[in-house]
């Protein structure tokens, strides 16, 4: 091997990886209300968003829906812009009721069939608490 393949080969190792542009696709997870207090969420928010989630991610929107929640079901959908490892979030519809509204910023990370969010500070919106819980699966 000459010596400009072998420095090419360590440096290709050495970059960091390239932060995906968007995520696409559809995730699930079920959360638990100890799933939520380790994301911060507190009373009420820990003990109401349990249950199994689904989220889809297409083009800068997302959809959120939840089953078999403690007291029903939730649909929320919006949309979100990535930044590198930050991705914004806002609110368009909660179960199907028109919102205008700011949700905050998390941080993210993806493998080829998972993604985790995490949130910098402490995080004010259920959604960024079910989001920030646990790691997300694609559905095949």
């Amino acid at each position: 091997m000459s010596m400009a393949v072998a420095v090419a080969a360590v440096a290709a190792l050495a970059a960091p990886a390239a932060v995906p542009t968007r995520i696409d696709g559809t995730f699930h997870v079920r959360i638990g209300a100890t799933d939520l207090r380790a994301a911060s969420a507190e009373g009420l928010l820990a003990a109401d968003d349990v249950g199994t989630w689904t989220v889809t991610f297409a083009g800068g929107r997302w959809t959120l829906r939840q089953s078999h929640g403690a007291y029903g079901n939730s649909f929320d959908r919006g949309t979100v812009t990535l930044t590198g490892p930050r991705a914004v979030f806002t609110l368009s519809s909660a179960d199907g009721f028109p919102h205008h509204e700011y949700l905050g910023i998390l941080r993210w990370r993806a493998t080829a069939g998972s993604f985790r969010f995490t949130h910098p500070g402490h995080a004010t919106s259920d959604i960024l608490f079910v989001l920030a819980a646990r790691n997300w699966a694609r559905v095949r």
